[in-house]
């Protein structure tokens, strides 16, 4: 009867470390996203949109979205490697 007890206090403290274990976890992953999130914004709001002008006056669009250029010069400041910026509607 008490090695049984001893088990089970055993048993509860394990639990209570994995489960304290995991809650830090699932925090710093939180903490992590949200930071990231935040770096994406500010990257965004460092590259501005300007309509894409195009090369021949003569050339129609082929929908009515006219293509967008984006303005990289402040994430190129800040980042010389920057090749570009991907832009994916409605993700």
């Amino acid at each position: 009867m008490k090695l049984r007890r001893i088990n089970l206090a055993v048993l509860s403290v394990l639990l209570s470390a994995i489960a304290a274990l995991s809650g830090f976890m699932i925090y710093t992953q939180l903490s992590d996203r949200q930071k990231e999130k935040e770096e994406f914004d500010t990257l965004a709001e460092m590259v501005e949109v300007t309509p894409e002008k195009p090369n021949d006056e003569t050339a129609v669009p082929t929908d009515d979205t006219s293509e967008l250029m984006r303005d990289l010069s402040g994430l190129l400041a800040q980042n010389s490697e920057c090749i570009g910026w991907l832009c994916i509607p409605d993700t």
